[in-house]
């Protein structure tokens, strides 16, 4: 850390002298660190972050700033030298066809090659280099399979691609990489050229998620704070909110299972300590886990779905047989074990209604199949998440949690305007009562905490 803040230093023009005030000063803060870890008053990891928050706070803001466009600006290159090969290409022999595909290729893989053995430690060249490399590799595919004819579908093109992609993600210690390849292997998911092989493309695709996680637990551990991580904290569930509809077919119903707990896991992978420590637009696993569990419950507030469900008659014992059934246990089963951990571990530390709600659904879910009341229950439900939201916002004296829970009821109320035969003058009553709700319990809200403060 030393070193770093010593180049930094001499970098900005300051003068030795105050170099050596500040580097006294950063010596007494490491001498402090050591102390306090001998006489066992903060653990060795506790130490470790600290350092590491000042090895972020000493980095330099432009830095980041030539991270984001250096990458841009490889993306752009790229797809310029591709566009520009497009308007001469017909005008062009096989053999320069040929050629140029693989000249492209091999200037990327030279631009890695002096990055690894020159640049390794800056992170722009990682990550620039890395990038117009997984451009090229695609681009060499498409253009060879074009020039020699050779048959294949685009589900197969992108696998290939994206296992081509998947050493960069550690031989150049690429984020940028690891996030294009999260968008391949998505792409390879959502392609439904054969249906009948969508069972086995989800395990392809856990398969090859599952190959870039240790990097991305590496960059956690680390307690990397780019915004090229943020983005992969909202890439992957993304990515993986669309698995559960690639597996609907004959029995989708149970999806929604799948969907409810899948949501409820990533509300608890927001609620770790490393998310803790971070500002809430890092957190994508908590943003999406709650938006997502919202929206299906204002979706399921309808009486679309049940109707059909109610319809269907489906013998007990076929349920087992069902890819559907079996993914909403294994799934529900290991969001009940992280939160059973987390509950064990002190993690999970404050109620989250949100959290819980695939819990209640299944029960309703499957009363949906013999009775309409489900309906009223999912309505029911939907009502108490919100009130539920309310009362903490109202405890804590949070805004944010209060509006949600008001945010929450608002959205089921229009939800029954769209299948109610209210006049629009009642409608337009309702809706300034909401309005008017809104206004005076933040009103209320910011006075009651201006007299508590003052």
């Amino acid at each position: 850390m030393i070193e770093i803040f010593r180049r930094k230093i001499f970098r900005l023009g300051v003068s030795r002298y105050t170099f050596n005030t500040l580097y006294h000063q950063t010596m007494r803060i490491l001498k402090d660190l050591s102390e306090l870890v001998q006489e066992n008053v903060i653990s060795h990891e506790i130490a470790e972050r600290i350092t590491s928050y000042y090895d972020q706070k000493n980095q330099k803001p432009s830095n980041k700033l030539v991270l984001i466009f250096g990458i841009l600006g490889a993306l752009l290159v790229g797809t310029g030298i591709l566009l520009i090969l497009a308007h001469n290409w017909d005008s062009l022999s096989k053999i320069s066809k040929t050629s140029l595909a693989f000249l492209l290729l091999l200037a990327s893989q030279t631009l890695c090659l002096f990055t690894l053995l020159r640049k390794s430690d800056n992170a722009v060249w990682r990550e620039c280099s890395a990038a117009f490399l997984s451009l090229a590799l695609g681009s060499c595919i498409s253009l060879i399979s074009q020039i020699y004819h050779i048959s294949g579908d685009f589900k197969q093109f992108i696998l290939v691609w994206s296992l081509l992609t998947l050493p960069l993600v550690y031989l150049m210690r690429s984020s940028v990489t690891m996030l294009l390849f999260i968008i391949g292997i998505t792409a390879y998911l959502i392609d439904y050229s054969v249906q009948s092989e969508q069972i086995t493309k989800a395990f392809i695709y856990l398969l090859l998620l599952a190959f870039v996680l240790p990097y991305y637990f590496q960059n956690i551990r680390k307690n990397q704070d780019h915004i090229l991580l943020t983005l992969i904290h909202w890439a992957i569930p993304l990515s993986l909110l669309f698995m559960p509809v690639t597996l609907a077919r004959d029995n989708g119903e149970y999806v929604f299972i799948i969907y409810f707990s899948l949501l409820a896991a990533f509300l608890a992978v927001g609620q770790s300590n490393y998310f803790n420590s971070k500002v809430p637009i890092q957190n994508g696993y908590s943003y999406i886990g709650s938006i997502g569990t919202v929206i299906l419950l204002w979706i399921l507030s309808f009486d679309g779905f049940w109707n059909t469900l109610i319809d269907k008659i489906i013998p007990w014992s076929s349920w087992m047989h069902t890819p559907e059934f079996l993914f909403a246990i294994i799934i529900s089963l290991l969001t009940m074990a992280l939160q059973l951990f987390q509950l064990k571990t002190g993690i999970l530390t404050k109620f989250q209604a949100l959290q819980f709600v695939y819990l209640v659904f299944i029960p309703i879910f499957f009363l949906g199949f013999s009775s309409s009341l489900s309906i009223l229950s999912i309505n029911l439900l939907c009502f108490l998440i919100g009130l539920l939201i309310i009362l903490q916002g109202l405890k804590k004296h949070n805004l944010s949690e209060l509006n949600s829970g008001l945010f929450i009821i608002s959205g089921l109320v229009i939800c029954r305007f769209f299948d109610s035969d209210l006049s629009f003058v009642l409608r337009g009553v309702l809706f300034v009562c909401i309005g008017l709700g809104f206004f005076i319990i933040n009103y209320r809200m910011l006075k009651s905490k201006k007299d508590h403060e003052s």
